[in-house]
């Protein structure tokens, strides 16, 4: 789970100085070949920068980007630096980590598909997991709009930007307008959701077997640097501080005050060097 910062914004230092929130899901490797992944990685962009609370809410999220590739599905999660003709350069920062669990998708029944996570790191919970409803435990039921019917005005993806379905998974939605989430629905970019705040989170409650599984698969002990290695993701880009004590950075530990108390040090420096010298 990753937050982008807002437009020139080195590192966010509260929730106001977020512009959006992406959940990564990467799935387990195939156990008859190692090399292989079950399924596409997905980022999964969820909207109200923050994951719905439990049993209270329901938000609207779609896949960004889905590749068996992890590095081009991650280039969204990078600096991005582009040129404006009236202000100039301009710098979105890396996207930061905010959280990193073991994660489920399961049928619950015929009716209904459920994401589920169990935390990894951090291993408590901080101001940060707190402000995105991250927590130990969650579930959320998903499901898929038709990218065939239309959004309401102002909602949603335009239509150039939504998901054209291979003819078979677009079979399956005949007339409806929602169905359950399945695998390869998530594998098209523009595919559009809505991620409902399940009524429990207790994973084993929900999925018997299948979420007793995913709790014990869990590795509470996985430090920061182990997690940045799992997602292959740099952590000088990428600040890792939420994994460590889940806190927002200080306003004088952001990078741009780093660098400004630098500059000053070394003027300073410079200053008595000079009348050393003298």
């Amino acid at each position: 789970m990753f937050d982008k910062p807002k437009l020139n914004v080195d590192e966010a230092l509260s929730f106001d100085d977020v512009q959006l929130f992406h959940v990564l899901l990467i799935p387990e490797q195939d156990e008859k070949n190692q090399n292989d992944l079950l399924s596409k990685i997905r980022l999964i962009k969820i909207g109200r920068k923050k994951l719905p609370t439990i049993g209270k809410e329901r938000f609207w999220a779609f896949v960004e980007k889905a590749d068996n590739d992890i590095e081009k599905v991650e280039e969204k999660l990078e600096a991005q630096t582009y040129e404006t003709a009236t202000v100039g350069t301009r710098t979105i920062k890396a996207d930061r980590i905010a959280g990193k669990g073991k994660y489920i998708m399961a049928k619950h029944d015929q009716n209904r598909t459920v994401i589920g996570y169990v935390l990894e790191s951090p291993s408590e919970i901080g101001d940060v997991q707190n402000v995105f409803n991250i927590t130990k435990e969650a579930s959320f039921s998903v499901a898929v709009k038709n990218p065939q019917k239309k959004n309401p005005p102002g909602a949603g993806l335009d239509q150039t930007q939504k998901a054209e379905f291979p003819e078979k998974v677009q079979k399956k939605f005949g007339s409806y307008q929602w169905l359950p989430a399945e695998p390869a629905m998530l594998d098209i970019p523009g595919c559009e959701m809505v991620w409902i705040g399940s009524s429990t989170d207790d994973l084993e409650e929900l999925l018997g077997e299948l979420g007793r599984e995913i709790e014990e698969e869990a590795d509470p002990e996985i430090t920061a640097t182990e997690v940045m290695k799992d997602v292959q993701l740099d952590e000088k880009e990428h600040p890792i501080q939420p994994l460590i004590d889940g806190q927002w950075p200080k306003e004088e530990d952001a990078p741009e005050k780093k660098e400004h108390k630098e500059e000053n040090e070394n003027k300073n420096k410079n200053i008595k060097d000079k009348k050393t010298e003298e």
